[in-house]
């Protein structure tokens, strides 16, 4: 990915329009709620459902099967990001760590920041370089695992709070900070930051995620009466609202540009769901 180029298209002049496509909605068999979290190249989608003893498991929905992933005595496992190799990366309590699963030998690995007491897992790209948060004492950065090895990404002048959101295929990261009330999101690359000016209408919000070429991020904004999603690309944005709710939230989009997240219905029950836009999105 170049950073000249994917930084001219986002400073184009940005609109935003209610999104097109087709909602489908997500539920775990016989759960009392369901987020979806990451989706890959194929559309297979991980999250997480509730049982009716309120503990959150992890779930791979793929070809239309759903496969539970429960890390070893814990009563939190979390899937939020999935590559195009079998590779789900999460986090779960009480351990405290972050995880890959494999689905073709369905093994956990954990790993954690040795100076951490947290440490979260949020995105992988298909070089298996993964990205998240950690919290130190009172201060959560975001971080990058790659060869083994951690690093923390925090832009200059940020806050007390900042994770990596998303990984591109080049290795370019999105990190999402504070700055006095507000969250910033900042591309980092070849040990650069550099502002991603998502438009003032979605300022309220947060971005959390990106699409594998780096061309379009997905997140969700404050709106009156609820929140909303979006996809922004080429200085545009797209609202995701799914029909007859008033609070959807965007967390991961694949190379086609179908995205996945969850929403709250009239009764406020929460199911996840997938947006899939009229065509696919161009990558380059």
């Amino acid at each position: 990915m170049r950073n000249a180029s994917l930084l001219a298209f986002l400073f184009m002049a940005s609109s935003v329009a209610l999104a097109q496509g087709i909602y489908t909605q997500i539920d775990y068999p016989g759960a009392g709620q369901t987020q979806a979290w990451g989706v890959d190249g194929a559309g297979d989608i991980v999250g997480l459902y509730v049982d009716s003893s309120s503990n959150e498991h992890g779930f791979l929905l793929s070809n239309g099967s759903y496969a539970t992933i429960n890390y070893p005595n814990s009563y939190y496992t979390h899937p939020s990001g999935i590559n195009d190799k079998g590779q789900i990366v999460g986090y779960t309590f009480p351990a405290n760590a972050g995880f890959i699963y494999d689905v073709p030998s369905q093994a956990f690995t954990t790993f954690s920041d040795p100076k951490a007491q947290e440490t979260e897992a949020y995105c992988i790209n298909n070089e298996g370089v993964i990205g998240g948060g950690v919290v130190e004492g009172n201060f959560t950065n975001g971080f990058i695992l790659a060869d083994s090895t951690f690093r923390i990404v925090s832009p200059p002048g940020s806050g007390d709070y900042g994770f990596v959101v998303g990984v591109t295929g080049s290795g370019a990261l999105i990190v999402e900070t504070t700055s006095g009330a507000n969250y910033i999101p900042y591309l980092f690359s070849k040990n650069k930051y550099s502002k991603i000016p998502i438009p003032s209408e979605l300022a309220t919000g947060l971005v959390q995620g990106v699409n594998p070429a780096g061309t379009a991020f997905v997140g969700y904004y404050s709106q009156p009466g609820g929140r909303a999603g979006y996809v922004f690309r080429d200085g545009k944005a797209l609202i995701l609202q799914f029909p007859g709710s008033t609070y959807t939230m965007a967390f991961g989009i694949n190379e086609s540009g179908e995205v996945v997240g969850y929403f709250l219905d009239s009764a406020s029950h929460v199911h996840g769901f997938m947006w899939t836009p009229p065509a696919p999105m161009e990558t380059k």
